[in-house]
């Protein structure tokens, strides 16, 4: 019997021993005490029936039951086995979890209400805090600015750490509006056919607030999009604020609610949204403001979600989106690779950056090295790779250039870009700001391995996992003993690699971007394949596994995906040319456009005979009719990506 089985079947009988002792207990208080006292010689017990010489009888018990208290007995066994079976059966914690939520629903509709003077005051208080409160700034990217509600405030003084207004630069974006018409097919039959509105916003403001022309308001729910570090969080966060300052001065606007997705481990929407809110205001009000007064739900990070029940959990997501009632808005954001058509929203893609925003982006994070960067970036583009000045056209890559001193010339990917940045993070810490933390070399390198070893665990769990305190503080000595768990959790905070959720009993903390969790964890990711690590379940994807649309015309699945495709391609920066050739052949069996990703984003040499074989592969699948034609697309977007390469 398997070991999970046997533990199971051994704490049931465990619990229906117990469950048969209470029965004893209850079957003895009902027992008529005048047949007992009236017997000329008294029966036994039923505990001396069921536990005769210290050894339990079930099948006495029960009979003994029976006999002693006929159908009261018989009605309390029934119960007990029912509880055992709701308590141990998944079944039985499903319907655990229904009945929560209708006992909860009941008591709230009983309870007191909050006084309506308590509730605008605590709601006063909130946007107040919402208002004032300033971004933790990172050092590595501008698209994570602070998380839900942080008021911790760093100096100005730090170069590195410039606060977020004074370095914001807006971005342009698309709104692609499906729009669905019927057509008559055979005059009877009716089918519907898709086609795509696409309009260009100078601002996402601007395109947030953009009237639908079917019914003069603005929609209700959107899906923000972009890749990697493009910016949507910033973004999102930047229009939160908009939206507190409108609601202090108009209490009909909406009341904007910003909430980071990771922390949905489990529940409905609506359940989770409440004890959201119940966390940040202080009371229960959720359901009230969502049916009379409106809220704007600024949703980030619907890709970090737990991938167990991930799609199901998308679905939960879009029924809840699509039912809000008139007066709620819902702005969602998500990486495009991993959205497919889960939602079915109004999507609006972020732009990458063109050369002006890129020049007034580093004028304002780094004017003493603005010039020297820029050029750099142009050679780059003209007479290089152009990798840089690819990089450069996503927020969270310029944050990285920004960081350089750009003497030294641009590194060559993505991941030599964050070793420049972090290392160049950990010198300001150590050596230049006041007050900093005063850690050597060896307990740098142990740092290191520290943060490999909590970003490995985290992303086998999910994107961007967030951690208990106490766990994280476990796995940060688990690989090292020269820095204490302490030391390195304060070293990662002040770095602004990690950020801490303190309204969360206990503490919770987090890599400040999920970016810079899939680095670290493409450190572990390189050691483990030159150790010849089985590792193809990491990219391996369902390439050939068939899902059907449910009309002619209806919507195409979303690609194939796998969690670890960016530490993937990162890991193959890391590695020499001759291993991360290995790696993406590796790759190719599995998943060919990623393999295509190692070869192109890698900036290593790889030789013609492994790239060619990356190449036949991608056009045969491209060809192959058994291949699931949303695989047959991405394939022929790696394919094309040989032309114009996008890093």
């Amino acid at each position: 019997m398997p070991a999970g089985v046997c533990c199971t079947a051994v704490g049931a009988e465990n619990l229906m021993r117990k469950v048969l002792i209470f029965l004893v207990i209850c079957s003895s208080i009902l027992m008529p005490v005048s047949a007992r006292a009236q017997a000329p010689t008294p029966p036994p017990t039923l505990l001396e029936i069921c536990y005769p010489e210290g050894k339990f009888h079930p099948a006495e018990c029960a009979k003994a039951v029976w006999e002693a208290t006929g159908f009261g007995g018989v009605a309390l066994l029934a119960l007990g086995v029912l509880a055992i079976y709701l308590f141990v059966s998944p079944t039985g914690k499903a319907f655990q979890t229904w009945i929560g939520e209708i006992a909860g629903n009941w008591l709230r509709t009983l309870s007191k209400p909050t006084p309506i003077e308590e509730v605008q005051r605590r709601e006063a208080e909130y946007l107040k805090e919402l208002e004032n409160s300033e971004t933790l700034h990172n050092h590595e990217e501008d698209v994570a600015r602070f998380d839900a509600y942080l008021s911790a405030l760093y100096s100005d003084e730090n170069p590195l750490k410039p606060s977020e207004d004074k370095i914001f630069v807006d971005l342009e974006s698309d709104l692609s509006i499906e729009q669905r018409i019927g057509l008559s097919i055979k005059s009877e039959t009716q089918q519907t056919k898709s086609f795509v509105e696409l309009k260009t916003f100078p601002s996402l403001a601007e395109a947030v607030n953009y009237a639908d022309e079917r019914t003069g308001k603005p929609f209700s729910a959107l899906a923000l999009l972009g890749e990697p570090g493009a910016g949507k969080s910033t973004l999102l966060r930047q229009l939160a604020r908009q939206a507190v300052r409108e609601r202090v001065e108009d209490v009909s606007k909406p009341l904007p609610l910003f909430v980071s997705l990771s922390e949905h481990q489990g529940g409905s929407p609506l359940n989770f949204l409440r004890q959201h809110w119940k966390k940040k205001l202080g009371f229960d009000g959720f359901d009230n403001a969502l049916a009379q007064e409106g809220i704007w739900l600024f949703l980030d990070g619907l890709n970090e979600m737990p991938s167990a029940n991930y799609y199901g959990r998308v679905g939960e997501w879009k029924s809840f989106l699509s039912g809000l009632p008139d007066g709620n808005r819902a702005l969602i954001a998500c990486r495009v690779a991993d959205y497919g058509r889960g939602l079915d929203l109004p999507r609006l893609t972020i732009h990458p950056m063109n050369e002006e925003r890129i020049r007034q982006f580093l004028n304002k994070r780094a004017p003493d090295r603005a010039e020297i960067l820029w050029n750099a970036l142009e050679k780059d583009r003209d007479e290089e790779s152009g990798r840089m000045y690819e990089l450069a056209q996503i927020p969270f890559w310029l944050v990285m250039i920004s960081s350089l001193s750009g003497k030294e010339g641009l590194p060559r990917n993505r991941a030599h870009l964050l070793d420049k940045s972090i290392e160049r993070w950990l010198d300001y810490e150590r050596n230049v700001r006041i007050g900093g933390l005063k850690v050597d070399d060896e307990q740098c390198e142990a740092f290191h391995k520290a943060m490999v070893h909590l970003a490995w665990k985290g992303l086998s769990r999910s994107q961007n996992y967030t951690f208990d305190i106490n766990k994280a503080r476990r796995l940060f000595v688990a690989k090292q003993t020269a820095l204490q768990a302490d030391t390195a959790l304060e070293l990662a905070k002040n770095c602004n690699l990690l950020l801490t959720i303190p309204p969360e009993k206990p503490i919770k903390t987090r890599f400040h971007h999920q970016l810079l969790q899939e680095y670290f964890a493409a450190h572990e990711l390189a050691r483990r394949f030159l150790a010849n690590k089985g590792l193809s379940r990491l990219w391996k994807v369902p390439w050939r596994k068939w899902k059907f649309v449910k009309s002619e015309w209806g919507p195409l699945p979303s690609p194939p995906q796998t969690d670890w495709a960016e530490a993937v391609v990162l890991a193959a920066g890391l590695l020499s040319s001759e291993n991360a050739e290995r790696l993406a052949l590796a790759v190719l069996a599995y998943n060919p456009p990623l393999a295509a990703r190692c070869i192109l984003e890698s900036g290593a040499q790889i030789g013609d005979p492994a790239t060619e074989k990356v190449r036949a592969r991608l056009q045969a699948d491209l060809e192959n009719p058994r291949v699931r034609l949303p695989a047959r697309l991405a394939a022929g977007k790696a394919w094309q990506n040989w032309a114009t390469p996008v890093y």
